[in-house]
């Protein structure tokens, strides 16, 4: 067992180590942030979205895959558990590449028409 006069002491040193690294972080001159929709017209704000959403696409992909790899490597022999993980894996590996041709597909035909409306 522990003794309550170490937990009390350890206690006290991390009250008065978070007070002094508080203070040292709130004496820091303020954090100039960029806009990261700074955009001068419509393509570049269209540009930023769609970049936005194949980061979060891309992460939700891969979060399937390793639910699907897990479920599968999990299963314990289970032949439904390991029909229902490969199948996740696939379909995550499908929108993956549904999305990445999506994305080829679009990016020509939005260069082509924002430089026409230009």
């Amino acid at each position: 067992m522990i003794n309550k006069k170490v937990i009390k002491f350890v206690m006290a040193f991390l009250l008065v180590a978070t007070l002094f690294v508080g203070t040292q972080v709130l004496a820091v001159d303020p954090v100039k942030l960029k806009n990261p929709i700074a955009a001068e017209n419509v393509p570049q704000i269209i540009g930023t979205i769609i970049k936005g959403v194949l980061g979060i696409m891309g992460g939700v992909v891969l979060l399937m895959v390793f639910w699907g790899a897990s479920s599968w490597l999990l299963s314990a022999g289970n032949p439904e558990k390991i029909k229902s993980g490969s199948q996740t894996m696939m379909w995550a590996l499908i929108g993956a590449i549904i999305t990445v041709a999506s994305y080829l597909i679009l990016n020509p035909v939005l260069n082509v028409y924002f430089k026409r409306v230009q």
